[in-house]
């Protein structure tokens, strides 16, 4: 009895391990989808360093990627799917080019530090036709739901296009983005109800910010010029309507700038 009794616990062990290890096996996969994000920070120059790396339909074998780093001097894109080398690490090997147009191999690496951080990497001069001269696939990603973010005038834990993230991650373009809904709030209360035109201006202001920055090598610095500008013609039609003698009384208080 009692040796039926230790063969049964032994094969529930086993059975319980190979369990655990299938739970594992199949955590590793899932644990790097999402959406990731660098801020590098400004360089000697001045010119802001970052990107955008985006991980789906993990299997097994690896996952589906899209990769974005660099600055306004060079970009560096690549998209496709890489393969896990170990659980913490994958690799995407892309047949490129050499400054000498010569077919030479492009390897993209992907290293992941922690349960909110990757890293990411190239080497091969075959990565000279995915990012020129001076750019490589280097950065230090944080899991979009850990980047701190700043208070904006819309919900950043909801943001989906990389311009709101943009906004989110960046402390003078959440100020910025506060500071022209307050002025475009004013607006409004002071031509209310005829508000109609200044909302289908916005609306335009809007898709254009979207359209011109959304593609832009240096978003950040593209949204920021968007913004002041936006805030000055707010500005200037704030101080047009309170020039008028029938809206004194919704002016007053209202800092003309």
């Amino acid at each position: 009895m009692r040796l039926i009794y230790g063969i049964s616990l032994a094969l529930f062990i086993q059975l319980s391990d190979v369990s655990l290890m299938a739970v594992a096996s199949d955590s590793v996969p899932a644990s790097w989808q999402g959406e990731w994000s660098w801020d590098g920070g400004p360089d000697q120059m001045g010119i802001q360093y970052g990107g955008s790396l985006s991980i789906k339909d993990c299997d097994q074998t690896g996952c589906a990627y899209e990769l974005s780093t660099g600055s306004a001097r060079s970009v560096c894109g690549s998209e496709g799917r890489f393969r896990f080398s170990s659980p913490s690490k994958a690799v995407h090997e892309r047949e490129g080019e050499d400054f000498q147009n010569k077919k030479v191999a492009c390897l993209i690496t992907f290293e992941r530090k922690g349960p909110d951080m990757l890293v990411t990497g190239s080497d091969g001069s075959g990565c000279a036709i995915f990012c020129g001269h001076s750019g490589n696939f280097g950065g230090d990603f944080r899991r979009w739901s850990s980047v701190p973010m700043y208070h904006t005038s819309f919900n950043c834990r909801r943001a989906k296009q990389n311009i709101e993230k943009t906004i989110c991650t960046h402390k003078i373009l959440a100020e910025l983005d506060r500071e022209l809904s307050g002025r475009y709030s004013t607006l409004q209360e002071i031509l209310s109800p005829e508000t109609k035109q200044l909302r289908v201006e916005q609306q335009q202001w809007l898709k254009k910010r979207d359209q011109t920055c959304g593609t832009a090598t240096d978003i950040a610095g593209c949204l920021e010029t968007a913004y002041r500008q936006r805030t000055a013609e707010l500005n200037k039609a704030i101080g047009a309507a309170c020039g008028l003698s029938g809206n004194a009384k919704r002016c007053k208080g209202v800092r003309i700038k």
